[in-house]
């Protein structure tokens, strides 16, 4: 019968699932109801192990080894005692039995454990790490994709700013993260080409796992309005040849598509700019509007509000053809200069080795926020483009770009300090 007075029990007790026995001297409870009873040939006992929570002495959660280890010195000392018949086979069959079933447990609690989390997930809010500073094309794509996913997430998406290094602070506070889904990061193809390009880098393009790709944009080359490069850009390369390194441009960071598309303008077409690099877009839209400096590439969605205002003129656009947000504004193709035509992907990732049940969570909210029409409706308002894919076109995606940029870092000999 089931006892906790202390008193031995006899070989024909059964192991009733659920209760507590004692062995000896202490009583024994199995949390998880299961009882594992091992017979012994001393005749006036029986040992009662429980596969949860290790035998004879309840240690408490982080026990079950030392409790198992101590169940067989006590066993071994009074075996020793006893007859001959406790030793050898007997003991090692102990031994053995004690550890086979604490191994047993404790797989069995960890595989329950990991199950458990990848089923509540997320069980808390997540944050989206975010590299630029506010008001810039990923921080508005961020936040707009941030308040819909959270519908389809069930938690809050805390949008948090790490700004610094040109974008390199945040994507190293991503890619450095717990891999299990809270943080996640909006990419761009910085994550393939900086470790090539700037020094200290510590994360690549493997760093990550793509979760959906959000969209792809395009650079915007713009002028304060009133001024004089607000005129055809022919002229302002004209200007540009005639006083090289006088006409200033500023850029969003560093090697964004932007960066590419000017590296074009001054390697390929011989246009001798002259680069001044700011943390964002937002700083850099500031210092076209103030004349601190003469031209800035920005995205789209970053100056639509002043060019409807009127205090800010789109000169020339990297894309493959006119966007629908400035109709009026050519492509660098058209120009002459289609080399300076880039893009700039954006992609939802988690820090590499998130659990596959956890990115599908995070690929399946996000795809259907994505696809959300007010969602896709708030975007076209910001003059954000929309096209999303999912984890394999993204993963796709990188793949591709590995290749074209490595060829272009070879082709200019590009190496870590290296500036366009």
């Amino acid at each position: 019968m089931p006892s906790s007075s202390g008193r031995k029990l006899s070989p024909e007790t059964p192991a009733t699932h659920g209760i507590s026995y004692s062995c000896s001297s202490a009583a024994i409870a199995c949390p998880a109801n299961i009882i594992v009873c091992h017979s012994v040939p001393r005749p006036s006992e029986m040992f009662i192990g429980c596969i949860c929570q290790a035998p004879i002495y309840p240690l408490g959660r982080f026990g079950r080894w030392r409790g198992a280890a101590r169940h067989v010195r006590i066993m071994r000392a009074r075996h020793t005692a006893d007859s001959g018949e406790w030793k050898g086979a007997h003991m090692k069959r102990l031994h053995f039995g004690i550890l086979g079933s604490a191994f047993a447990a404790i797989a069995l609690l960890l595989g329950m454990q990991g199950s458990a989390s990848a089923a509540d997930f997320p069980n808390h809010p997540v944050t989206l790490v975010v590299q630029y500073p506010a008001g810039g094309g990923i921080d508005i794509t961020s936040r707009l994709l941030a308040k819909y996913a959270e519908k389809y997430l069930g938690q809050k998406i805390i949008v948090v700013n790490v700004v610094g290094g040109g974008g390199v602070v945040g994507n190293t506070r991503v890619a450095s993260s717990k891999p299990d889904g809270y943080t996640l990061g909006l990419e761009i193809p910085a994550i393939i080409t900086d470790k090539s390009l700037l020094p200290d880098v510590s994360y690549t393009a493997e760093s990550f796992d793509p979760i959906v790709l959000v969209n792809t944009d395009y650079g915007v080359l713009s002028a304060k309005s009133g001024s004089e490069f607000e005129r055809s850009f022919k002229d302002t390369e004209a200007q540009a040849k005639a006083h090289p390194h006088t006409v200033t441009v500023g850029e969003s960071g560093l090697w964004t598509s932007n960066d590419w598309s000017l590296l074009a303008l001054k390697q390929v077409y011989n246009i001798p700019f002259q680069r001044v690099e700011f943390q964002g877009g937002a700083p850099a839209l500031r210092a076209v509007m103030a004349g601190t400096v003469n031209l800035a590439f920005n995205y789209p969605s970053e100056i639509i509000d002043y060019v409807k205002a009127g205090t800010v003129k789109p000169v020339a656009v990297a894309a493959p053809k006119r966007l629908a947000s400035f109709p009026d504004t050519p492509t660098f193709k058209e120009l002459g200069l289609p080399s300076a035509q880039f893009s700039l992907w954006r992609i939802l990732v988690t820090p590499h080795g998130a659990s596959a049940d956890v990115q599908k969570v995070l690929e399946t909210a996000f795809l259907k926020a994505l696809n959300d029409p007010e969602l896709k409706a708030d975007y076209a308002k910001a003059s954000l483009p929309w096209g999303p894919g999912s984890a394999q076109q993204a993963l796709a995606l990188i793949r591709s770009d590995e290749g074209t940029y490595k060829t272009f870092i070879e082709h200019y000999k590009l190496h870590p300090g290296s500036t366009p």
